[in-house]
């Protein structure tokens, strides 16, 4: 049974670049690595205030998860734009270990 009808969005999957400015001072630009990547968004409870302060967070900060079927390289430095929405991803895994689907968690940047 395919779960592909799960898949209702597509987003993009930018990484940073590190430059010099004129001023020797550091430039992040940001380039497309993968776009249009179907996939599921799906909001996270909240996290407990206790548990956000001891990773150093806001306790107000919205939790996703995003689900596609196919695995990419993604890394922490990554970031998802679904629309006019931006996330921040803070970590990855394949679930269930057999390649079917991949879920990313994400932090959107307001």
């Amino acid at each position: 049974m395919s779960i592909a009808h799960l898949w209702n969005i597509t987003v993009d999957i930018e990484r940073p670049t590190v430059t010099q400015g004129a001023h020797g001072e550091p430039v992040k630009t940001w380039a497309v690595i993968y776009n249009d990547i179907r996939g599921r968004l799906q909001k996270r409870k909240m996290v407990p205030i206790e548990e956000a302060e001891s990773l150093g967070r806001d306790a107000t900060f919205a939790d996703f998860n995003f689900y596609t079927d196919v695995v990419y390289t993604i890394l922490a430095t990554d970031r998802v734009i679904y629309g006019s929405r931006t996330f921040e991803v803070l970590g990855f895994d394949n679930s269930n270990q057999m390649g079917v689907f991949q879920r990313v968690e994400l932090e959107e940047i307001k």
